[in-house]
């Protein structure tokens, strides 16, 4: 009985130092101010309209060239936080930023109203912009998670956030 109890005991704890030593795997290398850097690219994703941004096509083009901004972040994010399956997760990714601009046509344009009317630019420019929300949360709280997970809450990881 007393041998079946150490086994128990040994084999609970190198599953826990194993549960460990993944966990930190996960985070390995990833440090407060790769955080910073990741939130300073995602702030220069917002979509803000340029100054003479006075068309509907412009619009779109820029809320375009936004959503492919977020991309490249959810791609720095993956390649920090997401090593082992980072391919997979990009794909998932593309995926996920396919359905959503889909969708959006489909709230805008697809409807009967829009194909009746060839609503045009004005509507794909909505439909641009429900994708680019649904981006910019996604890539939020990716953001948001590898923070969680893994900063350091040290004094010095804490005083490099500051700011951010």
């Amino acid at each position: 009985m007393f041998d079946v109890m150490k086994i128990v005991y040994i084999l609970f704890l190198s599953l826990w130092f194993c549960g460990e030593a993944c966990a930190q795997d996960e985070c390995l290398g990833v440090r407060a101010n790769q955080i910073a850097e990741l939130k300073q690219n995602f702030q220069e994703c917002l979509l803000v309209y340029p100054d003479g941004a006075d068309t509907d096509a412009v619009m779109v083009n820029v809320t375009r060239d936004k959503i492919k901004c977020m991309q490249h972040v959810a791609y720095l994010v993956f390649d920090a936080f997401y090593k082992s399956s980072k391919g997979e997760r990009q794909k998932q990714f593309d995926d996920f930023v396919q359905a959503v601009i889909e969708q959006g046509y489909n709230l805008e344009q697809r409807s009967d109203i829009g194909k009746h009317w060839h609503t045009g630019k004005m509507y794909e420019l909505g439909a641009y912009t429900h994708a680019y929300i649904a981006v910019h949360d996604m890539v939020k709280e990716y953001i948001r998670s590898m923070e969680t997970e893994c900063v350091d809450f040290s004094d010095d990881a804490l005083e490099e956030l500051k700011g951010v």
